[in-house]
């Protein structure tokens, strides 16, 4: 594990991001990040493969000369996934070894699933062995049985293999494929609340995503065709600008509830006018109240006792005072997941995040201590990666 370099490649509705990690000694290191407008792209469908091609070329330039790009983890955008969960039990005649628990996973995947979409990722969610429960995989440890609890995802054949396809034709390899929805999970959230229940509710640009999160396990899933860009819109309409002042507006500005004081916001126009605070929040809260009503409707059309709290991630969960209007508008507890590592900002990001700790634990029985990037917590630039232990915990 010593000096190695791992690339992330997250393909989102709207933008795309790249982050490059390296292990040294053991400790994580962000080296590298970028972020740009997806092109060539539809509702997470490709629609023009020369566009996109164009785009992932120009990404993978911004990679610093010094980085030998190998490889990425590819995370595909949320469009139209299954999620499946299934049980695997099998006895044990010794020790648990490391080769019965990527067995056990494989065997996860031996399930029915429509024609149209084809296994994307299992995700181990727990381990029965006898009588103790574990959640890392328990290599080492005697038994006589063990089960494995597991979520499968899957998705259409034709967004995953056209990616790769494409990808591949760009001359990367690709070494595992993951879910912007999966991903999210651990790092949008606290360890509890991904076990006692939760929405998770991923705002991007065109969509969001809506997961009720239960024991570390996605149970029901909803994208909805509405996102930030809403409100951006609406801001170009009102105000007459074109779209790059419109979402500095909306991202230097944009507040979910009214101020207390009426502030001059300069902005550059043929008129010369100013704006003030208080009629951007007017524009602001129309694009909200309009995304709310449609996560609304949804979470009742996908869980009759939708109770449980929610937190926002994505890059469009960065309004000031969101989560309290949100509050207000669900009755309930709600959080916005923020991500605070050095060079690494954006909310988007967190599912890139996500990618590289699901394929540690899953595929180099390494796991990430303090990986969940969540509430207002600063997680320093170096996060420590240890070494699969026998646990309980």
């Amino acid at each position: 594990m010593e000096n190695q370099y791992y690339f992330v490649l997250d393909i989102g509705t709207t933008l795309t991001k790249l982050v490059a990690f390296s292990f040294t000694k053991k400790t994580l290191l962000t080296l590298h990040s970028s972020i740009m407008p997806t092109k060539g792209v539809d509702n997470g469908y490709i629609v023009d493969d020369d566009l996109l091609k164009e785009m992932i070329a120009e990404i993978f330039k911004s990679i610093p000369k010094n980085l030998e790009l190998d490889g990425i983890l590819l995370v595909l955008p949320s469009s139209d996934l299954k999620v499946y969960s299934n049980s695997i039990t099998t006895k044990v005649d010794g020790v648990i070894t490391s080769n019965m628990i990527e067995n056990m996973r494989l065997d996860s995947l031996k399930i029915k699933i429509p024609e149209t979409h084809e296994y994307i990722a299992s995700y181990p969610v727990k381990f029965l062995v006898d009588d103790s429960y574990y959640y890392r995989p328990p290599i080492g440890i005697r038994a006589s049985t063990i089960s494995l609890n597991s979520t499968v995802v899957t998705s259409p054949k034709t967004i995953a293999h056209n990616y790769v396809r494409l990808i591949e034709s760009v001359g990367v390899p690709i070494k595992d494929i993951s879910i912007n929805a999966c991903t999210n999970i651990k790092t949008a959230l606290y360890e509890q609340e991904s076990k006692d229940g939760v929405f998770l509710i991923d705002i991007g640009g065109k969509t969001t995503s809506i997961s009720l999160v239960q024991n570390d396990v996605i149970k029901v899933h909803k994208r909805i065709e509405i996102g930030s860009e809403l409100i951006t819109d609406l801001i170009m309409e009102k105000l007459k600008v074109d779209y790059i002042t419109a979402d500095e507006l909306k991202v230097r500005f944009g507040n979910a509830l009214p101020s207390k004081y009426n502030h001059p916001i300069y902005y550059y126009h043929e008129s010369g006018d100013y704006l003030v605070e208080n009629v951007l929040y007017d524009i602001v809260n129309e694009g909200l109240n309009n995304l709310f009503s449609q996560i609304k409707e949804n979470l009742d059309l996908m869980y009759k006792e939708n109770d449980y709290p929610l937190v926002f991630t994505g890059g469009g969960s960065h309004l000031i005072n969101l989560d309290k209007k949100a509050s207000l508008y669900f009755s309930r507890s709600v959080r916005i997941a923020k991500i605070k590592l050095l060079g690494i900002r954006h909310n988007s990001f967190a599912s890139s995040v996500g990618a590289l700790r699901d394929y540690m634990a899953n595929k180099l029985n390494y796991y990430l201590e303090h990986s969940r990037i969540v509430g207002d917590e600063s997680f320093d630039l170096v996060t420590k990666a240890i070494k699969s232990n026998v646990t309980t915990d």
